[in-house]
């Protein structure tokens, strides 16, 4: 029983940190198009701004959980549906705690 639950937390925590990995990941290959489809790629560089950046980070992470979720649900969990919603409000839940913990960083970027 214990050791079931701690599989289950340990997939959870894997499954979160990939998805952020892999959306960095994104983040950066999806500026670095944009930025090679513009004429002058510097000036368009410089007018990015880290709102924009930190919300294309949220909106990569949470489609990349999805789909960790929706392969863990088929794969691992048996097409268990609680579980893909646990990971996902696990997902939630770790965006808003660092979100609550570091405020002054977010705030700054947000302006």
């Amino acid at each position: 029983m214990i050791l079931s639950i701690l599989n289950l937390a340990f997939t959870f925590w894997l499954s979160v940190y990939f998805g952020l990995f892999v959306s960095i990941g994104l983040v950066i290959l999806t500026v670095n198009i944009w930025a090679r489809m513009q004429k002058n790629p510097t000036i368009f560089l410089s007018k990015i701004s880290q709102k924009m950046i930190l919300r294309l980070q949220i909106g990569f992470f949470f489609a990349v959980l999805l789909i960790i979720t929706l392969c863990n649900m088929t794969l691992i969990w048996q097409g268990n549906i609680y579980f893909g919603f646990g990971l996902m409000l696990f997902g939630v839940f770790h965006i808003a705690y660092k979100y609550y913990t570091k405020k002054e960083t977010f705030d700054r970027i947000s302006k």
